[in-house]
């Protein structure tokens, strides 16, 4: 943050003391809210896994005979695309794959478009039978890798061409590579870069380098221009390197609102790498994926719930709790983003996630997600007219967590908190402290998602924000 803390502590005591003293001097003294939302979380743990209760296809084509979708049907064997015939609204349809999730029937059926197999394809969701029909199977999307990889392509340590790595070109690389030195150590990638042999491994790291630093300033299609390359093998690179390169370009394809690339590209990623923990973070991904595709239309929070509860119970909670933490805070977001909100079930679970994972977090590696719950907490009770549990989850946020506080990209926990703050005012007719909270905002978190959002509504507020940098 671009403040004097000393002032903008004082600044936020003032305007929250006002809004509720009482809670204020609670929060103070470390001691629980009294009435506590009844939490229904046994009743929604989202701990345990359901059987689909849809299934997923694409529908090649839908004819009046079924000697007409069976050609069809012989027709796509023939291009390696296995289908069945349903009997679907009188009509005899032919199906491909058999998915428990949307977004993977989504891209099947894109992949066959792309190929002229069945230029009109579409996904059709069929009431899943208990009993078990035939293609009750998980079944993998048929496509093209974005990363190039063979099926059989996977990584071993023995796959590693350290010892090709171990030139004095590439130790003197690596000194450069420290905090506070990214400008020298891009110079001197971008040099190495022109000397270097084409068919040395050193390319692969050169350029894997050069685009995280592209990407750390924020220059994305630069970025991907020297990462793609490396991550889909056209350029020599160590396993290790590849493996860097895929992780930052699904990334990036994330960022850049690529997300059916993003998701295609972790799910390869997830079954090309040999590490457990960045397997782990590859699923939690494409959760998050999932739940972002869902709201656009491909898929429903249900199936983003059920998922998440399939992960839960493969991810080990004393390896990886924050793959844990990361999946439970994406699945109790769902009942607060789904059409028909809940939001004191939400608000119920994310309380029982915070009572949870503290214990965990002495060590502060849980502050993002704890950060986040708490702030959502608030925002949960704010939602659901509970303005005395909302304040009090916002104020705890701003006590708890330091202002450098990890965070989720562009949604600082105190910004959020502070917003939610000036919307308890609002909905308590003070109108002075939410307009005083709102630029308070504006000022100390300039770059924040929040702020963003307030001015697109108040660009009055801008007065006395720092004058954006020049483009390099």
């Amino acid at each position: 943050m671009t403040h004097d803390s000393c002032i903008a502590s004082r600044m936020l005591l003032q305007i929250t003391r006002r809004i509720r003293p009482i809670l204020w001097c609670v929060v103070l003294m470390g001691a629980a809210l009294p009435g506590r939302a009844d939490s229904p979380a046994e009743t929604a743990s989202p701990s345990t896994a359901a059987a689909p209760e849809r299934v997923h296809f694409a529908q090649l084509g839908a004819f009046t005979t079924r000697e007409e979708a069976l050609a069809a049907q012989s027709a796509a064997k023939g291009r390696n695309v296995d289908t069945i015939v349903a009997l679907r609204g009188g009509r005899h349809c032919v199906l491909s794959g058999a998915f428990d999730y949307y977004v993977d029937a989504h891209l099947h059926a894109q992949a066959l478009r792309k190929w002229q197999i069945a230029p009109d394809a579409f996904v059709v969701s069929l009431e899943a039978n208990p009993a078990g029909d035939t293609f009750r199977r998980r079944s993998t999307p048929h496509l093209d890798s974005v990363f190039k990889l063979q099926k059989s392509e996977t990584i071993k340590a023995t796959d590693l061409p350290v010892q090709k790595l171990e030139s004095a070109a590439y130790r003197r690389l690596e000194e450069l590579d420290r905090p506070g030195n990214e400008a020298t150590y891009k110079l001197a990638l971008e040099k190495a870069m022109a000397e270097v042999s084409p068919g040395d491994p050193l390319v692969g790291y050169i350029q894997a380098n050069l685009g995280i630093l592209l990407l750390k300033e924020q220059r994305y299609d630069n970025a991907l221009n020297y990462l793609i390359p490396v991550a889909t093998g056209e350029v020599p690179a160590s396993a290790s390197h590849r493996v860097m390169a895929m992780n930052r370009t699904a990334w990036l394809w994330h960022q850049t609102g690529d997300r059916l690339r993003a998701y295609q590209a972790y799910r390869e990623l997830e079954g090309f790498t040999a590490n457990p923990r960045l397997r782990a973070k590859c699923q939690v991904e494409c959760l998050g994926l999932m739940m972002e595709l869902a709201e656009s239309g491909k898929g429903d929070h249900e199936e983003v719930r059920r998922h998440a509860a399939e992960l839960l119970a493969g991810i080990d909670e004393k390896a990886y709790p924050k793959e844990r933490a990361i999946t439970e805070l994406i699945s109790l977001e769902t009942y607060a983003r789904q059409p028909e909100r809940d939001y004191k079930m939400a608000a119920a679970l994310s309380e029982q996630f915070i009572e949870k994972y503290t214990p965990l977090n002495s060590d502060g590696s849980l502050n993002r997600e704890l950060a986040t719950a708490m702030y959502e907490t608030g925002m949960f009770h704010r939602l659901s007219k509970n303005l005395d549990q909302a304040t009090y989850w916002y104020e705890r946020t701003l006590i708890d967590f330091p202002s450098d506080v990890e965070h989720f990209r562009g949604l600082h926990p105190h910004a959020q908190s502070i917003l939610g703050l000036a919307n308890v005012a609002f909905h308590r007719k003070d109108y002075e402290t939410h307009k005083e909270l709102r630029r308070l905002v504006v000022q100390e978190f300039p770059d924040d998602l929040t702020t963003k959002a307030i001015l697109r509504n108040s660009p009055e507020l801008r007065t006395g924000m720092p004058a954006p940098e020049a483009s390099q």
